[in-house]
């Protein structure tokens, strides 16, 4: 996931500053680049020898039920760890990734400007997904992902305090952006870790999570920035960062205690 990331974030990062510099000097140029890219993969799929067949398979009916699509919601209730990850996790990628280009009035940057904002955003996930993946894999992912949310709490704050962006805004912003897309990483290793009983259930959940938020969060975060500025969301946002975090500590407690507690239930049957 680390790495599927990172490319994804390359990809986000290389496209806003190449379409700043190249698009209004080659226009013409840059729409039959992209026409040749698209014939090309359409003749590849066409010629490939290797192309899935569609076989007809009997269907089973299946009847709507509400506790099937209410065990959704259920999986959150019933894994209030699983709970907190998602709701941090799509809270920060949506609030952040669809109004970062809105940052520019606040922050004293022109439209071309505020482009720049999100390849340094997407650059952070690019660089810091893959080394705060690996070291979740090779210690322990609530850990990491707990000093992913202290740094955004600092991030965070540090991007509300100033408003015009310096040298250490956008170190913030960078890191902001690693982090983001790392815990992204994080949740859906946990999903494969720790709920392979329930994957499919615990996807669509996160997915849910993130439609929701997606909503929600982005109106109410566009209606902050419009009325109080871009500053005052990055300081809700650290603030909500540092609810989390606290949340997720006495979660993470929590389950640490009740494995312990498991494990002394077995050994005590197994000793009588």
């Amino acid at each position: 996931m680390g790495f599927y990331n990172t490319l994804y974030n390359l990809a986000i990062a290389l496209g806003p500053f190449l379409s700043a510099t190249f698009t209004p000097k080659y226009y013409l140029e840059l729409n039959f680049f992209f026409i040749l890219i698209l014939l090309f993969f359409a003749l590849l799929s066409y010629f490939d020898k290797n192309f899935i067949e569609l076989k007809e398979k009997d269907i089973e009916k299946k009847t709507f039920k509400t506790p099937r699509v209410l065990s959704v919601i259920d999986i959150f209730r019933n894994n209030p760890l699983f709970f907190i990850l998602s709701f941090t996790t799509c809270l920060n990628m949506v609030t952040i990734i669809h109004l970062l280009v809105f940052w520019g009035e606040t922050y004293s940057l022109n439209t071309e400007s505020s482009k720049i904002l999100q390849s340094i955003f997407s650059l952070g996930g690019a660089c810091l997904a893959i080394p705060l993946s690996y070291l979740a894999n090779k210690t322990d992912i609530i850990k990491i992902y707990a000093f992913c949310l202290l740094l955004l709490v600092v991030c965070f704050a540090v991007l509300s305090f100033n408003k015009i962006f310096s040298i250490y805004d956008y170190i913030a912003l960078f890191i902001i952006g690693g982090c983001i897309t790392a815990t992204f990483s994080m949740t859906m290793s946990f999903i494969g870790q720790y709920m392979r009983a329930q994957l499919s259930k615990a996807t669509a959940g996160l997915s849910f999570m993130r439609i929701s938020l997606s909503i929600l969060s982005t109106y109410l975060a566009g209606e902050i920035i419009d009325t109080l500025g871009a500053t005052s969301l990055n300081f809700i946002m650290s603030i909500i960062n540092a609810l989390m975090l606290i949340l997720l500590l006495k979660a993470a407690n929590k389950k640490i205690l009740l494995n312990k507690s498991d494990r002394k239930k077995k050994t005590q049957q197994t000793i009588f």
